[in-house]
């Protein structure tokens, strides 16, 4: 039980990982064309407290399956799409900033909607687990 939820634990924080370091690499050779880890930065991340925040956000629907011992492969399939949707929807926009030469500054709402990201990604992984329950309790032994 302990050992399989330490498994489950290290494949979120890996799929975290891997979402974030994919992210970042995107920035760099999508949004400014550039070789990843130039000059020591990957993406748009320079600071190490920037890096954990990003991994933290990358990681949290994952980390929240692998805490509750969730094994369902739907689940994480659901985590991991909309983590990985959350990411590219930044990478896209962050290439529509780059192209109007960051003109508005920081684009706060962006930064807004990816710290939300891990919180409407639980959200619905839970909407869908509820429907999943009452849709098979509906459809099991004695169901009409």
């Amino acid at each position: 039980m302990i050992r399989r939820r330490l498994l489950l634990i290290g494949a979120a924080l890996g799929i975290g990982l891997v979402i974030m370091l994919a992210e970042n690499v995107a920035a760099d050779i999508v949004v400014v064309g550039r070789t990843p880890f130039t000059n020591g930065r990957l993406g748009f991340i320079d600071a190490p407290d920037g890096v954990l925040f990003h991994f933290a956000i990358a990681a949290l629907p994952m980390l929240a399956l692998a805490l509750i011992g969730s094994s369902r492969r739907w689940l994480w399939a659901v985590a991991i799409g909309m983590t990985a949707l959350f990411a590219t929807f930044a990478v896209w926009q962050l290439r529509q900033d780059y192209l109007a030469d960051f003109a508005g500054g920081a684009n706060i709402g962006l930064g807004i909607i990816m710290m939300a990201s891990p919180w409407i990604t639980l959200i619905m992984m839970g909407v869908m687990a509820l429907l999943a329950r009452i849709i098979g309790a509906r459809s099991g032994p004695g169901a009409a």
